[in-house]
């Protein structure tokens, strides 16, 4: 072998060993530093897709001050990307959003919609293309895109729900939401949670209840309903709130009684079962009671007084009688705990002040009447006497015609 054959083969070794250290350093950096330095990458590796549409993005974020000379040179680029890397899609929506930069509406609709195909993940193109869905009305692509984006970004639920909380008000879109609500995406969750925190319209909030048809005996659904339903009292619209409460428990017509007034468990949803209250010094619970069954327990100390327990229900106009049994009453008048009922809006119905009874409870009951206006909602609270310790039982609560 001459030695001009052994020196130009030995060349075209390291020649070749140096070609594929540019390329192998170049498609590194194009993959590692394009996001923050394209314009370095470029310089090394030209032909880089990742850089492109790093600095196309780049001058996407900031059109209006960009020269217009460099805009044309960076779409150049993109669309050099975007045949050299057809299933780019980052590469397609900058390229879309310059389109829309230049005013070519269709254009730019044509090539995020090809964006978003390529990749559900594309947050950018969604979001261009609900806004665009919304500015033509399209209602249906509009959630179309929502949906789509939410499921695969929680990033991007913490943006679009309060938009589409505010959007579930028209009933246009209410209409094409709640059959995408009943499926329960991957985001229907934050949805109405987000509803239970602020929504500010019940009919919205009864009919995503009914659409999704919560399992109150899963603990989470349960919470997520209760959550609801104490927002819509909070709104006053407390029988639209019964009405929901009445449907998830399975119970049939337009009014509800006293429920669990033998303070036994059952599925019943707050506010339209008892609220207890749980403190150090004041509190009401479950506890057996002296007749063997289940009752409400009330203990205070400490001078601490007031609401122990309530419960929220809507009787029809009518006279009534409410009755019970009490034990561990004091005999002493001032000291006695006593139960108010008053229309949910605070026109007073009754006050009664339970009677004195030893621990083994003594039977109660008194009349009070619902006015035809003005009540269509009720509440019942168990109050204590104040300055005064309490250790009494409640059981057998039932209101009759």
């Amino acid at each position: 072998m001459s030695r001009a054959f052994v020196f130009i083969k030995t060349a075209a070794i390291l020649i070749g060993g140096a070609v594929v250290l540019w390329v192998a350093t170049g498609v590194t950096l194009d993959l590692t530093l394009a996001r923050t330095r394209p314009a370095l990458v470029l310089d090394w590796w030209p032909v880089g897709v990742q850089a492109k549409v790093a600095e196309g993005q780049a001058v996407v974020a900031e059109a209006n001050r960009v020269a217009p000379e460099k805009v044309d040179r960076v779409r150049a680029q993109l669309r050099a990307a975007a045949l050299r890397e057809p299933v780019n899609s980052n590469a397609l929506g900058a390229l879309a959003a310059l389109a829309d930069y230049r005013r070519d509406r269709a254009g730019a609709r044509a090539l995020f919609r090809v964006s978003e195909t390529l990749s559900r993940r594309n947050t950018f193109a969604q979001l261009w293309l609900i806004e665009d869905a919304v500015a033509r009305d399209d209602s249906v692509e509009a959630l179309k895109h929502y949906d789509r984006a939410m499921r695969v970004s929680p990033e991007a639920r913490v943006m679009l729900l309060p938009i589409l909380l505010t959007a579930s008000s028209d009933p246009a879109i209410r209409k094409e939401l709640l059959p995408l609500l009943a499926q329960r995406p991957l985001w229907w969750k934050d949805y109405v949670q987000r509803l239970a925190q602020e929504g500010d319209n019940p009919q919205v909030m009864a009919d995503v209840l009914r659409a999704i048809r919560l399992d109150i005996r899963q603990v989470d659904q349960r919470s997520l309903a209760e959550d609801v339903l104490r927002r819509m009292v909070s709104l006053n619209d407390e029988r639209r709130a019964m009405l929901a409460a009445n449907h998830m428990e399975g119970l049939a017509g337009s009014t509800r009684s006293l429920r669990g007034g033998d303070f036994e468990p059952n599925n019943s949803l707050l506010p339209f079962t008892w609220w207890m209250r749980d403190e150090t010094s004041i509190r009401a619970y479950r506890d057996i009671v002296p007749n063997g069954s289940l009752g409400l327990r009330v203990v205070t100390s400490a001078g601490n007084s007031g609401g122990v327990a309530q419960q929220l229900f809507g009787l029809s106009p009518g006279h009534y009688v409410f009755q019970g049994q009490a034990g561990d009453v004091s005999a002493d008048p001032l000291a006695r705990p006593a139960l108010e009922l008053a229309c949910a809006r605070g026109a007073q119905l009754a006050r009664f002040v339970l009677p004195a009874s030893d621990e083994n409870g003594r039977s109660f009951r008194f009349a009070f009447d619902v006015p035809a206006t003005d009540c269509a909602m009720q509440s019942i609270s168990l109050v204590t006497a104040p300055a005064v310790d309490t250790d009494m039982w409640l059981d057998s609560l039932a209101i009759t015609r």
